[in-house]
């Protein structure tokens, strides 16, 4: 038997941005597009407006649809921000927690929308994958956002002149390079163009309540940030703090900074998918950044 080399092709992806009518991209992704991707919370109208269905109901669908979300909806707002880490928590899985995630109470962020997308794209017979990063690390790649919110840290501590936590500092949060996210969606976007081509011998990409994917490389507590960003502008010991100052730092300083949620990208790592930048530390100094 003659096996065909692993070569991914793009015949033709559609990337959403906020700057392109949805309607004018649903007329794209139905004559044209073999996979969309988007990053901005319009596949419901998207999905809705489409006139594409599934000609084998029933059958598992083909990832058409591919979306990147977050993982805060893993944090339960009626817990109080302590900073402090839950003993004997063990960190989320996206194969084997899936269907739960994407049954958590819609009042949480990314709940109601996430599920929104999955239940049109069922009712559709589409197949949409959703991409949760964990905290993104590193300096961006595009031409416009070039920080996340590990750069509102770093500000933070140089105007206050030493380093804090909440708490002791253990709460920590999964985090991935922002280079291995761009490197995870088009890992995936190859996936989705292939599935099926060789049968039962490749893992097939799971598509809407099955396809929930975490990136992940590591987990990073908040104590382990502040005694880096301290080292790194030579500042005195790490200072504990209570919530409501750091809601004076910052609107979400407590969500940032006395919050946290571990998990594991099990899907991505079946397919295959390993993480390239492994270490968080260079990566808050890339380019001459800012970050902690």
């Amino acid at each position: 038997m003659r096996i065909k080399p692993e070569r991914y092709s793009f015949p033709s992806i559609d990337v959403g941005s906020e700057r392109v009518d949805l309607h004018a991209r649903s007329a794209i992704f139905t004559s044209t597009a073999s996979l969309v991707s988007d990053h901005n919370g319009g596949f419901s109208l998207l999905i809705a407006s489409s006139s594409y269905s599934s000609t084998a109901a029933g059958t598992h669908p083909a990832p058409r649809l591919i979306s990147i979300t977050g993982p805060r909806s893993l944090l339960d707002p009626s817990s109080p921000v302590t900073g402090i880490a839950e003993p004997d928590v063990r960190p989320w899985s996206d194969i084997a927690e899936a269907r739960t995630i994407l049954s958590l109470s819609t009042e949480r962020p990314h709940a109601a929308s996430d599920q929104s997308i999955v239940a049109h794209s069922i009712a559709k017979g589409l197949g949409i994958v959703l991409i949760s990063p964990g905290q993104l690390f590193g300096r961006g790649k595009g031409l416009l956002k070039k920080e996340s919110a590990a750069a509102a840290y770093y500000a933070a501590v140089r105007s206050r002149g030493g380093a804090f936590v909440i708490g002791d500092g253990s709460v920590a949060w999964s985090w991935v390079s922002i280079g291995d996210l761009g490197d995870a969606v088009v890992f995936l976007m190859g996936q989705s163009l292939l599935s099926g081509e060789y049968g039962g011998s490749r893992p097939r990409v799971g598509v809407n309540e099955e396809g929930y994917y975490f990136v992940q490389t590591g987990d990073v507590s908040m104590r382990e940030r502040a005694e880096a960003v301290s080292k790194r502008l030579g500042l005195g010991d790490v200072e504990s703090v209570p919530v409501d100052v750091t809601a004076g730092i910052h609107a979400f300083g407590p969500l940032m900074w006395g919050c946290g949620a571990t998990f594991r990208a099990d899907n991505l790592t079946k397919l295959g998918w390993t993480p390239k930048e492994v270490d968080w530390r260079p990566l808050m100094e890339e380019e001459g950044g800012g970050r902690a």
